[in-house]
């Protein structure tokens, strides 16, 4: 299981590519971020089947536009969620 995702960027990224492609560099200036941050989330999102790229055009793959929809079974950013004993104890004892 992977750790959860620690930047905004994901979602973005995912609000960036709904229903078209674009180029690194595209992204880059689109979401104002240096391309090398964005090619490391990229590769990352790539791995988890949320992206694809094709001639050097990123576009979201059928999981990245679940995802970008909102997931009602459980999974957000390629994650399931995991129970915690915080989870499982009410906050006030009775």
């Amino acid at each position: 299981m992977t750790n959860p995702p620690t930047s905004p960027l994901p979602p973005q990224i995912l609000a960036a590519l709904d229903g078209d492609t674009a180029t690194l560099a595209e992204l880059s200036a689109h979401l104002n971020i240096t391309d090398a941050r964005l090619q490391w989330h990229l590769r990352r999102m790539l791995d988890a089947g949320q992206v694809g790229v094709r001639d050097e055009h990123w576009a979201l793959t059928p999981d990245g536009a679940r995802l970008r929809r909102g997931d009602q079974a459980g999974t957000k950013y390629g994650l399931h969620w995991v129970l915690t004993p915080v989870d499982l104890h009410p906050l006030a004892d009775s």
